[in-house]
Formats: structure tokens, sequence, C-alpha cells
């Protein structure tokens, strides 16, 4: 049954157009979902007063996890660009692990 189902959803992904996520951007969005998981529990944490226990934090505020999601919003078009051509990998950037100079522009 999980095989026919399979099929008929492929199907339909191609008759619609539809392209799933894959490369690099898959992985950035899996990175985005476990940091938006990450603010929900923290939210949740600040909404009933638990934090540590003493209604403090015990180091940095856990909220500061939710700059991550704009830099990551970031690497996901960047990602998406590279996979559709529009956007040229750099290899010299990527050896010195430098940032595409292409990717700085958005």
């Amino acid at each position: 049954m999980g095989q026919r189902r399979d099929s008929v959803v492929r199907d339909f992904q191609r008759k619609a157009g539809i392209e799933p996520a894959t490369g690099g951007a898959l992985k950035v969005l899996r990175r985005m979902q476990e940091a938006a998981l990450d603010v929900i529990r923290i939210v949740e944490l600040e909404v009933s007063g638990i934090r540590d226990g003493d209604g403090y934090w015990g180091g940095a505020c856990g909220l500061e996890d939710i700059d991550d999601l704009p830099r990551l919003l970031n690497e996901y078009e960047v990602e998406c660009k590279k996979q559709s051509g529009e956007l040229e990998e750099n290899p010299k950037a990527d050896r010195d692990g430098d940032a595409n100079e292409d990717a700085s522009s958005l």
C-alpha cells in the first residue's frame, strides 16, 4: 500500500509541477525546522514561567535562537538559487570558507 501511495503522490507532484526540496536546500530547511522547534520550546517555558525552575535563565537567554531563523532563510534562498542555476557556486569561497560573493548581494 505504501508503494502505491508514494507512486500516486509522485505522479500528482509531477503533473502539478511540485518539486520537493533536495540537496542543500533540504538540509537548510531541516535546520530551520529545528530552530523553529527550539523557539517554540523556549516560548513554552517563557509562557509557563518555568525557565530554569527559579524564574531566571541560567546563562544566555534562550530566545537568542530566534536570530538563527533570518540567517537560515538567507541560506535557503541561496541554495534555491544555486539549484535553479541563478547563482553560480564559487569554488574558491567554498575552499576558503568565505561567503559566496554573489550570495552577499541578497
